[in-house]
């Protein structure tokens, strides 16, 4: 998944038009995100089987366990 005319990945979150931002991936689903959209009420894989663990910068910007973002 790439934007028009830019390289690297897209942001998985449906209808993101934050394309301006950086991308980084969750190591939880594997997922392209955003950085405005690592909050856990955009970007919720709590759901996936895989371990739900956040270290470091991640949990100081996101609170909680469910993401960790790389």
């Amino acid at each position: 998944m790439e934007w028009a005319g830019a390289r690297g990945p897209r942001c998985s979150v449906p209808d993101c038009t934050k394309s301006g931002f950086a991308v980084v991936t969750c190591k939880s689903c594997q997922k392209p995100v955003c950085v405005p959209h690592q909050v856990p009420d955009e970007h919720d894989c709590r759901n996936e089987e895989l371990p739900k663990k956040r270290t470091g910068r991640a949990k100081a910007l996101l609170g909680g366990d469910s993401c960790v973002i790389a």
